[in-house]
């Protein structure tokens, strides 16, 4: 009877590890879902940007309209507007090297050419399997959190924001390992990756978006993103250790 005891403590143990560990991977795959979506939406991030990447000078186009593309572009991967039919002004002559001409243009013209809003378009779903993901991931964490509590193990609760921090910490160090290596080939690795054609691969001659959002953008928003993930995971690693300690 002793032995069947101990071979129920044994198993039930192993369960309590194992959601535990699923809590704190669920529960790190969740901040780190929130600090992309919050680093993707954030309008003021992107005209910081544009602005130390000179943007609108690379772009022959005026502050206020970038600002205009910006918002578009932004509220369209929000779902907020339906589509990115956003218009520049066509001028004839460069809007920087000839600021007494500013007045002159030919009209007006889509800032997208076809091939950057189908791309844009892979992204926004991208986004939403994103989102679906994230919340996902919330419910988990929350439903194994409650498992654990109501086994009256509510300092495994404390232990799991603690290993949270270690996934993120392996991970963290395994991508920025590679970027840190090639930042270039890792980041075309991965939207061969994750998408199922060559719309994401732009002609800066032909294509504004890639001007507009350069390899640099996108290290800093990567070093961003992964900042503030594991600030949060450290800091909730730091609460579980005091708590169990």
């Amino acid at each position: 009877m002793l032995a069947k005891d101990n071979q129920n403590y044994k198993i039930n143990k192993h369960i309590l590890m194992i959601i535990k560990l699923v809590m704190a991977f669920s529960l790190s795959i969740s901040i780190l879902g929130v600090s992309v979506f919050y680093w993707s939406f954030n309008e003021s991030f992107y005209l910081s940007e544009h602005e130390k990447n000179n943007v609108a000078r690379e772009l022959n186009i005026s502050q206020v309209e970038l600002e205009n593309v910006t918002h578009n572009l932004i509220n369209y991967l929000k779902g907020i507007d339906s589509s990115l039919n956003v218009k520049i002004v066509s001028r004839m002559y460069n809007l920087y090297d000839n600021k007494d001409t500013i007045n002159i243009s030919k009209g007006s013209e889509y800032f997208y050419n076809q091939r950057g809003i189908m791309h844009m378009k892979d992204v926004k779903e991208l986004f939403k399997i994103g989102f679906i993901i994230l919340i996902a991931m919330i419910v988990v964490c929350v439903v194994s959190a409650f498992i654990i509590f109501r086994l009256g193990r509510w300092l495994g609760i404390a232990k799991s924001l603690v290993y949270s921090f270690w996934f993120t910490l392996i991970i963290s160090i395994f991508v920025l390992i590679v970027s840190v290596i090639d930042f270039t080939n890792s980041f075309i690795y991965f939207h061969y990756l994750i998408f199922d054609n060559e719309l994401w691969f732009l002609d800066p001659a032909t294509s504004r978006l890639i001007v507009m959002l350069p390899e640099q953008f996108f290290q800093k928003i990567a070093t961003n993103i992964l900042s503030v993930w594991i600030a949060f995971t450290l800091i909730l690693s730091a609460v579980g250790k005091m708590i169990i300690s």
